[in-house]
């Protein structure tokens, strides 16, 4: 059995994907900071995704011997990486509400 730890696909990170084209027609909004905000925060969490989550992802279902502590540090990561995706989901809210 592989073992793997990304199990669940963050739902903001998704929410934001599918919104950023929706974007386009908010560029010359008043909220055009608010956007470059969440464009910052959503491509520092996919970036941090590619260089911190997914070697240790790797080591995990690769059977590393010393798995559940790599886990633990991942879990941290993800949360880390989930809380800013929650923030731009929110100025992504503020944007489209205001």
């Amino acid at each position: 059995m592989k073992l793997s730890c990304n199990r669940h696909h963050p739902f903001f990170e998704s929410f934001i994907r599918h919104t950023a084209l929706s974007k386009n027609r908010l560029r010359h909004t008043s909220g055009r900071g608010a956007l470059l905000t969440l464009d910052a925060i959503w491509l520092l969490a996919s970036v941090g995704s590619i260089v911190f989550l997914v070697p240790l992802n790797t080591r995990v279902a690769d059977g590393d011997a010393d798995w559940q502590r790599i886990h633990r540090i991942w879990d941290k990561r993800h949360r880390v990486r989930t809380a800013a995706l929650a923030i731009a989901a929110v100025l992504f809210a503020y944007v489209v509400v205001r």
